[in-house]
């Protein structure tokens, strides 16, 4: 029986509360569509507790680890050039 995995990211900063917090459900929608468009990584979406999450779904046996692993990487680099758009 095949095994299914879910990982669960987040573009956050420390005490993101109110105003910050909608701010980054804006944010983590546009980094959702920018990754999709870039074709390095299929998420999907999920809202938990009023905040939007990316979630990478693992089902094709032939995902390595190191494709796993770049997630956060591209969630970081992409996050962090969309949160200078967005603030200028």
């Amino acid at each position: 029986m095949a095994t299914k995995k879910i990982y669960v990211y987040k573009r956050t900063f420390i005490n993101a509360t109110g105003q910050h917090q909608n701010y980054l459900n804006e944010l983590n929608a546009a980094l959702l569509l920018e990754l999709q468009q870039s074709g390095e990584a299929f998420v999907s979406n999920a809202i938990v507790d009023g905040s939007y999450l990316l979630r990478a779904c693992v089902v094709n046996f032939r995902t390595t680890e190191a494709v796993i692993e770049r997630i956060p990487e591209l969630v970081a680099d992409m996050g962090q050039r969309l949160d200078a758009q967005m603030r200028a």
